[in-house]
C-alpha cells in the first residue's frame, strides 16, 4: 500500500472523530492530525480539496470599452 492510500485510510478515520469545536486536549489532538494529513492530501496529491478556484476580474470603471 503506498503513501496516499494509507493517508486516505488515515483521514477517513480521523474524519470519524474529529470535532469541529475541540474541547479536551485528545480531541485537540485529532483535530490537528486531522488538519495535517487534510493539508498533506490537499497540497501533494491535490486532494480532498474544496475545488473551488477564484477567477480574477478586472474592475468595471463604469465606461463602455
Amino acid at each position: 500500500m503506498n503513501l496516499e492510500a494509507r493517508l486516505i485510510r488515515l483521514i477517513d478515520d480521523l474524519e470519524k472523530k474529529a470535532l469541529r469545536v475541540p474541547r479536551t486536549a485528545r480531541e485537540y489532538s485529532i483535530s490537528n492530525k486531522w488538519e495535517r494529513v487534510s493539508n498533506i492530501l490537499r497540497k501533494r496529491y491535490n486532494r480532498y480539496g474544496d475545488d473551488v478556484k477564484f477567477v480574477v476580474m478586472q474592475e468595471d470603471d463604469g465606461y463602455p470599452d
